[in-house]
């Protein structure tokens, strides 16, 4: 098998992950015990065992060890791995509420995640960077060729040579066009070729090749463990295609930009649930400060209900802690102007408090933490008229707690700011990665109390 210590990269990472993880677990115990007599003794050992076995089982399914190339960069790296801790903090989180272990050291647990995030995310710098130091010094390196769309193997090699780090070594162009210099041979010469030399990857250019061809590199590939890539003919389509395969056949499916594959969306809907769940059982007192507090300072329910549309605009109840007036639902919202909210709204609006009863929404699967804004009867109203495509798009995907648009713009109180928050919105491509940046830029907004 080629570069078969290639292999062990992956096994490396979760090893070190996994010594890191316990050697925080230690040293956290040490500094708020002052001994580690007890540490491996109930019910601190199990407690290590859950850390162990969550890790495990994450690294399992969500696979954070697995990539290519060119994924192989830090901040690639770091998200990962910050997508692992979150999740794995929240499983902790739960099965402490669940086994009611409050006599957990909340400091032993802040320090274990604080020590290990600091170590993991050092690791993987120093990891990425050694890797990238190796292969420029000539080491670690796979060679590829070409096959079909001269344009195409000019770009692809111009990018690999502005790319160095990545290691990839260009063998030749087959195809067509004699005339270019890039050049090796023609279609026929490709399977003598790579079984007389060592060639790692064939990107070959589907608007070039007959089914026949293609099989018949397709076979040789597979016997000289040679790895084939495709190289699209639809690259300039800005949306995204989906692949599913019916028997061997590939079958791409033309998909609005919005729209998320399966495993990620199933990713996406586990860590909504751990998300949620975490916050409304870590933070029911502070809930149940906030729903006194809004009872007190104005007559009314302490819950808003009120109808929203969601996925392919289905309508469902949303559910917030009531911020205006028992009447406010009789207009649009004014934005800061409007006289209907009380002086205890304001404050929650500007903090996002007032959204906390949708984590009920999201456990339900309404909603989701991240998504363009759930909307209103206006807002349907003025997109439908405004921008009808847009809307088709932002229907597509779940609604969120939060959004790009409610993080950079906030709340909008007329047709102009509708279409604005919205358009923001559309930027939003439905990721764990991308999820974490806005839950962070959420956080930011609530603690600085700066919310729109």
């Amino acid at each position: 098998m080629k570069h078969r210590y290639s292999s062990y990269i992956p096994l490396l990472n979760i090893a070190m992950d996994m010594f890191l993880l316990n050697l925080s677990y230690f040293l956290a115990y040490y500094y708020n015990y002052g001994e580690l007599e007890n540490v491996l003794s109930s019910p601190f050992s199990v407690l290590l065992g859950v850390f162990n076995g969550a890790w495990l089982v994450l690294a399992f399914v969500i696979k954070p060890y697995v990539f290519s190339r060119v994924q192989f960069s830090t901040s690639h790296l770091e998200l990962r791995f910050l997508t692992l801790f979150c999740i794995h903090g929240a499983i902790v989180s739960l099965f402490i509420t669940a086994t009611q272990g409050y006599y957990f050291s909340r400091l032993h647990l802040i320090l274990s995640y604080g020590v290990f995030f600091i170590l993991g995310s050092t690791w993987r710098v120093l990891f990425v960077w050694g890797l990238k130091q190796y292969r420029l010094k000539g080491y670690n390196h796979r060679n590829y060729i070409v096959v079909g769309g001269t344009e195409k193997a000019e770009s692809l090699t111009k990018y690999y040579e502005l790319h160095p780090e990545l290691g990839m070594n260009y063998r030749g162009y087959f195809g067509k066009n004699e005339s270019s210099p890039l050049y090796q041979g023609s279609y026929q010469d490709v399977v003598k070729f790579i079984e007389n030399q060592d060639i790692d990857y064939i990107y070959c250019y589907g608007g070039d090749l007959d089914t026949k061809v293609f099989k018949e590199i397709a076979d040789a590939a597979i016997e000289q463990d040679t790895e084939v890539k495709l190289l699209p003919d639809y690259i300039d389509i800005p949306n995204k295609l989906d692949v599913e395969y019916h028997s061997y056949i590939p079958i791409f499916r033309y998909l609005p930009q919005t729209f998320y594959q399966t495993r990620e969306a199933y990713l996406k809907r586990v860590f909504d649930i751990l998300f949620s769940g975490s916050v409304l059982i870590l933070g029911s007192p502070l809930f149940i400060l906030i729903g006194i507090i809004t009872k007190l300072t104005s007559p009314g329910p302490i819950i808003f209900k009120q109808k929203r549309t969601g996925l392919m605009g289905k309508p469902f109840t949303i559910y917030k802690f009531r911020s205006m007036k028992v009447d406010a639902e009789q207009r649009h919202s004014l934005g800061k102007s409007d006289d209907r909210i009380t002086p205890w709204g304001h404050y929650m609006r500007r903090t996002r408090l007032d959204e906390i009863p949708q984590f009920i929404n999201i456990l339900k699967g309404d909603m989701s933490i991240v998504g363009p804004r759930p909307l209103a009867a206006y807002d349907i109203e003025v997109l439908k008229k405004e921008m009808p495509e847009g809307y088709r798009l932002l229907v597509s995907v779940k609604p969120g707690l939060t959004s790009i648009g409610q993080t950079v713009y906030g709340y909008a109180s007329d047709a102009t700011q509708i279409k604005e928050r919205a358009n923001i919105d559309l930027t939003y491509e439905p990721s764990l990665k991308e999820d974490l940046s806005i839950i962070f830029k959420t956080i930011k907004v609530v603690l600085a109390a700066s919310g729109k």
